[in-house]
């Protein structure tokens, strides 16, 4: 049986942001998941995402996760127990607390709350605004912002309570004590935008220097948020060669 790769998109994003690694299912079995979709479906009777339930129903067999953004946080506050039925797992993005505090890089609290008031304001001027910050001026300049908003125009409207929900869970969410706790006894590859202004390269560096796993392959990529979208042909380098090393 092939690997089964299971591609988790971020906040505000539909699975179509993988595009660039459709390449990726002439070889394995892949599996495109939308994060509005399984949060929806599978929310618990206190309202809450059950993200590791959701997620759980879809690892059988040799299951390698290719999480991003909120994806990789959840997927990260999950992994210790989910581990057990993975190969391996590929965090894009990740950080261990999505907003900064006096020693923690990360994303204002207050932008974070803004955007959740701007959200019943003005949600499709508050995404815009979002999506725009997910790039470097020089990515930009090259079109991807364009490239994007073209891929967008595409996506079916968002779910309100979705959105919200899910920016009160980026307010709220701390992992970094969990850290040392977990036992991931899988191979971990973290990959990381230096420029990334949305979850700053200092959580890729913590997840590094604390998480408790197998192995821990870190890739920096001259890139934003988005190095899976930008700098495509050096990200899926570096997901052939992971997934070919898996046992």
């Amino acid at each position: 049986m092939s690997k089964r790769v299971i591609f988790i998109c971020g906040w505000a994003y539909r699975s179509s942001i993988w595009h660039k690694q459709r390449c990726f299912a002439e070889e394995y079995e892949c599996c495109f998941v939308d994060l509005e979709e399984i949060c929806l479906k599978q929310l618990s009777t206190k309202d809450c995402f059950d993200f590791k339930s959701a997620l759980g129903k879809m690892l059988v067999g040799d299951s390698v996760v290719v999480a991003w953004s909120m994806g990789a946080i959840l997927m990260l506050e999950f992994l210790g127990e989910l581990s057990k039925k993975l190969k391996g797992a590929v965090l894009v993005s990740a950080t261990a607390r999505f907003t900064q505090d006096e020693n923690y890089v990360g994303i204002p609290r207050v932008l974070v709350k803004r955007m959740m008031k701007n959200l019943k304001l003005d949600s499709n001027k508050t995404l815009s605004q979002f999506y725009r910050l997910a790039f470097t001026d020089e990515e930009i300049k090259a079109g991807y912002l364009d490239e994007l908003t073209a891929l967008q125009s595409k996506w079916k409207s968002f779910d309100r309570f979705f959105l919200h929900s899910a920016l009160e869970y980026l307010l709220n969410v701390d992992l970094r004590s969990q850290l040392c706790a977990l036992n991931i006894d899988i191979p971990v590859v973290l990959v990381h935008g230096i420029h990334d202004e949305i979850c700053p390269v200092f959580g890729c560096e913590f997840l590094e220097k604390n998480l408790n796993a197998m192995s821990i392959t870190t890739a920096k990529i001259n890139a934003g948020h988005i190095p899976f979208f930008t700098k495509s042909n050096e990200f899926n380098d570096i997901l052939h060669e992971f997934l070919r090393n898996l046992r």
